[in-house]
């Protein structure tokens, strides 16, 4: 089964169709990395988590 989900800081609402966050921070470090991510029983056949090793750097200047 396809979905989506999301992390982010601020406040979250909706307008009509849109999901939006509210962001105002200042000299914020949201840098991270993802070393596994997955949901439910293991597939073996799976050759790839693509979001696995995955790190971002980010700053918030």
């Amino acid at each position: 089964m396809a979905g989506s989900f999301h992390f982010a800081p601020g406040k979250s609402f909706s307008i009509r169709q849109f999901h939006i966050h509210d962001f105002q921070f200042s000299n914020v470090k949201l840098s991270h990395t993802i070393n596994h991510l997955s949901f439910g029983e293991k597939i073996e056949f799976a050759k790839t988590h693509p979001l696995d090793g995955l790190r971002v750097d980010v700053t918030g200047e």
